[in-house]
């Protein structure tokens, strides 16, 4: 079976072609989401098409997408409001004239994690991106709606104000932005998240004191996580997690018992949406 997996963030869009499970090509391509629907969306369909140009066409497409999914249609995504209310199954589908198949993008990078699991019991998996995403599977069902939203734990009481309405949410602090805004304000000057990692393992005290800042923040939300979902392991992900080397020995005590970083890093949302294809296709 030839499938596509797109994953579909807040300012990059991967994808992947597989040949039964095996990855034989990746492309992917960064949108802005405050430039629009036609960057975001121009994006996807360039990913596919360069895909689908390069192998073939494949049987099916499954797409791992940031926001609130709901038949076929993006209800609200938070980080990406030019897709609130967008079609994307049905464009998708008048596009490449291929079954799609749709998900929530922490909900398949979860979906791809546990593919490598050779026993699956409870796991939540928290992605720290542009925003921060959530998913558990409990006793063999996904949930992300509240009280498995930890993205939008109310984090800092009476803390700065979220996107989705509230204010302290975990997303405002521990998200790749929080953490550029953060560590900002402490530089007294713009610095990104991947320059201020660098200072870190260069030995600046200041880089030091923001990190040791932002896990202590991190810690909080892991002992809430771990309060809601009771037994079970939880998985670090997202593009801010690749930084094992720096976030790892923060979370080595006996406090973050269960807890691990995901294994796919920046590829699970794509093998999740691909195998959410699979098992579509095959119960057609």
């Amino acid at each position: 079976m030839r499938l596509i997996g797109l994953d579909i963030g807040g300012g990059m869009v991967k994808g992947g072609y597989f040949s039964d499970k095996d990855l034989l090509q990746v492309f992917s391509k960064r949108t802005k989401a405050k430039a629009g629907l036609d960057s975001v969306y121009g994006g996807i369909k360039e990913t596919v098409a360069a895909l689908i140009e390069s192998q073939g066409k494949p049987d099916g497409l499954g797409v791992a997408c940031c926001g609130d999914i709901h038949e076929g249609v993006i209800k609200q995504a938070i980080n990406v409001p030019c897709l609130n209310g967008f079609p994307i199954k049905e464009k998708l589908i008048q596009e490449f004239g291929l079954p799609v198949f749709l998900i929530n993008d922490a909900a398949g990078a979860l979906y791809g994690e546990i593919q490598e699991m050779e026993v699956v019991g409870n796991v939540t998996l928290l992605t720290f991106g542009s925003g921060v995403g959530s998913a558990s599977l409990i006793d063999g069902v996904i949930h992300q709606e509240s009280p498995y939203d930890f993205g939008h734990f109310p984090l800092v009481e009476g803390g700065l104000p979220c996107l989705c309405g509230r204010n302290g949410c975990a997303e405002v602090y521990l998200s790749a932005k929080g953490l550029s805004r953060m560590a900002s304000r402490r530089y007294g000057r713009p610095i990104g998240c991947p320059d201020l990692l660098d200072d870190y393992r260069n030995g600046d005290p200041l880089a030091k004191k923001i990190v040791e800042d932002y896990c202590a923040l991190l810690k909080k939300l892991l002992s809430q996580v771990k309060k809601t979902v009771g037994e079970g392991l939880i998985l670090l992900g997202g593009g801010l997690m690749g930084a094992k080397d720096v976030f790892a020995p923060y979370l080595s005590s006996k406090d973050t018992k269960g807890i691990d970083f995901a294994k796919l890093g920046n590829r699970a949302g794509i093998i999740g949406a691909s195998e959410l294809a699979r098992k579509g296709l095959s119960n057609l």
